[in-house]
């Protein structure tokens, strides 16, 4: 098995070197270049959480494939949920569905943080396409390893594009209140240099 370790590892230290050269230059300040880093690290965790470990070795790809032990693909809305419920396996399906969500939440969290005029709908049409992509990198290596180590499972797709929608209503809701808050603190100091003139 490919663990996920070393692409992980190359894949920070990538994004590591290119925000340095980055953050020399003065091109991003040092707290954007932490979110980029947690970002980053949150990216890997995903790349390793969704296509890792990988099957390499030829005798454990043969022996999977004699015995048909591949995952199906699913392209049914609801389809594997409900077959999950009905089995008697609630906490199978608490875990796929939480775990779904809130592995897309952060998503629309960092990207809102990174880039806050985008628009709220791109930011989850972002999601949706991520995810889109991770599912049929699964299907693709699939076809290549000659059978299903992970299965395309359209539910997974809307409940990771339902993470996103959180993560931006959660920080949308943060900003806000920073920006308010802010506001705020504005009016006041105002109000103060106004009743200083008149003393004055």
């Amino acid at each position: 098995m490919l663990t996920f370790e070393l692409p992980c590892f190359l894949m920070i230290t990538i994004c590591l070197l290119i925000l340095s050269y980055r953050v020399r230059h003065g091109k991003i300040s040092g707290r954007r270049f932490s979110y980029w880093m947690i970002f980053s690290v949150y990216l890997a965790g995903v790349v390793s959480l969704t296509l890792f470990p990988l099957p390499v070795q030829r005798s454990l790809i043969d022996d999977v494939i004699r015995e048909q032990h591949g995952e199906q693909h699913n392209f049914l809305p609801f389809k594997l949920l409900l077959d999950t419920v009905n089995s008697g396996q609630g906490e199978a399906f608490l875990i796929q569905v939480m775990g779904n969500v809130l592995l897309f939440v952060p998503l629309g969290i960092f990207l809102l943080v990174l880039y806050p005029m985008m628009k709220r709908r791109n930011v989850i049409m972002l999601g949706f396409l991520m995810s889109i992509g991770i599912e049929s990198t699964q299907a693709i290596i699939g076809l290549f390893l000659g059978y299903n180590y992970r299965s395309f499972d359209v539910d997974d797709v809307w409940l990771n594009t339902l993470g996103t929608a959180f993560g931006v209503l959660i920080i949308s809701g943060i900003l806000k209140r920073i920006r308010s808050a802010n506001q705020k603190n504005r009016n006041t100091d105002d109000s103060r240099k106004v009743i200083d003139n008149s003393s004055s």
